[in-house]
């Protein structure tokens, strides 16, 4: 059966007109054929939700993208324009600071922006830099040196991680 609409008071509206109501299967039929329109794949062109928000993720972040691009070529010019021996013993004796300074930055933005996250941004980095330093200084390691070595990276890794561990306690 047909609603019939009163006017309101502000606006004059017509009132419809009363029709023969409508036999119950072309009922049905409006009713299915509604709700296929609405539950329709969605265009090959579109995206899938998850995508998009990791997309929108990206674009977020791309500006951690720009400045490790930007200190990718800082590193660069570093290197084209200076000898060595000019940045070898920067503050103290065979440190190559300006130069592991910007490898350590930028590299802090590029994987901020692959990991989405800037404490595995820092991480990584950390770890690049440090390897970097000790190959730079010709430093060799044996077994004892190498299990100080990974047991430091483990507290490093506890330390920065920590409250990530606290929350994903609380949540069970």
């Amino acid at each position: 059966m047909a609603r019939t609409y009163a006017p309101s008071r502000l606006h004059k509206q017509p009132v419809a007109p009363q029709t023969t109501p409508q036999p119950a299967t072309q009922d049905i039929k409006q009713r299915v054929s509604q709700s296929a329109k609405q539950h329709q794949k969605s265009p090959p062109w579109q995206l899938p939700q998850p995508i998009k928000r990791r997309f929108a993720d990206y674009l977020r972040y791309s500006i951690c993208l720009l400045l490790a691009l930007l200190g990718y070529y800082a590193t660069y010019q570093l290197m084209l324009r200076t000898y060595p021996s000019q940045i070898q013993h920067f503050l103290w004796n065979n440190n190559y600071l300006p130069f592991t300074t910007l490898v350590f930055v930028s590299n802090f933005f590029f994987f901020t922006f692959v990991t989405l996250n800037q404490k595995w941004g820092f991480y990584l980095s950390t770890v690049v830099a440090l390897i970097l330093y000790w190959r730079l200084n010709q430093i060799e390691f044996d077994l004892p040196a190498l299990v100080i070595i990974a047991t430091t990276s483990a507290i490093l890794f506890f330390l920065i991680f920590q409250d990530i561990m606290v929350k994903n306690h609380g949540k069970k």
